[in-house]
């Protein structure tokens, strides 16, 4: 405000004193471009110019204005986030500590507002899985899948549940599908060759023997290809 009204005061002053310069010689100004011409006083182009500038002020002056009161949203988004990353450590440790309830809260909060939803959503699942809570550990296992570099972790702690929870076929399933979707990851085939030897399917199993010692060595699978 009181930027404003000094450059009013300024403004004021400039205009007295153009008033009286123009009282006493109003001056002469001709612009000729190709076939245009105008022709008008000194003092009305100087005139423009100050009007000009001060036009130029006045919008510097919104435009800071406009900025400032940007602020008070970007400090809510900086608050947001340390509060949403505090969750996260804080729901890690309390799901360390056994706490499985209040760390799901502090998790699920962390990953609709925080930097590291992924990392929320598949802690969150794990606090989930430990409470029983299927329907919970789906939903958010699926929430950690929406992201590009979620899919496959997510995937593999869904049939780490299955199995954990006696469905085998499911967690089949679901590792067949990742296995397709990344052939040289060794967690994943490794976990998919266990639960084809446990379900004893020796044929499906020798198929997926090349991708095997592809990634592990052929000697180191040399004890699972007798066996098969």
């Amino acid at each position: 405000m009181k930027k404003v009204v000094l450059l009013v005061i300024i403004a004021l002053v400039a205009a007295l004193a153009l008033g009286r310069w123009m009282a006493a010689d109003s001056g002469y100004v001709l612009i000729i471009r190709d076939s245009v011409s105008v022709d008008t006083t000194l003092g009305f182009v100087v005139l423009l110019a100050l009007l000009g500038a001060v036009a130029l002020v006045v919008l510097t002056l919104l435009g800071n204005a406009a900025w400032n009161a940007m602020e008070p949203v970007r400090a809510t988004r900086r608050w947001k986030k340390a509060v949403a990353e505090r969750r996260l450590r804080s729901g890690f440790l309390q799901l360390v500590d056994g706490e499985q309830e209040k760390a799901e809260r502090l998790l699920v909060a962390a990953g609709e507002d925080g930097d590291w939803p992924l990392v929320a959503w598949l802690l969150a699942a794990e606090a989930a899985q430990e409470q029983d809570k299927v329907e919970a550990t789906q939903h958010y296992l699926e929430q950690a899948s929406s992201d590009r570099r979620g899919r496959l972790v997510a995937g593999l702690m869904k049939a780490r549940f299955a199995l954990e929870d006696g469905y085998p076929e499911q967690a089949r399933s679901e590792l067949k599908v990742l296995a397709d979707m990344a052939p040289r990851n060794k967690r994943i085939l490794n976990t998919y060759a266990e639960v084809l030897e446990s379900q004893k399917d020796w044929q499906v199993l020798c198929a997926l023997m090349p991708r095997l010692k592809r990634a592990f060595g052929e000697a180191n699978q040399g004890r699972r290809e007798r066996r098969a």
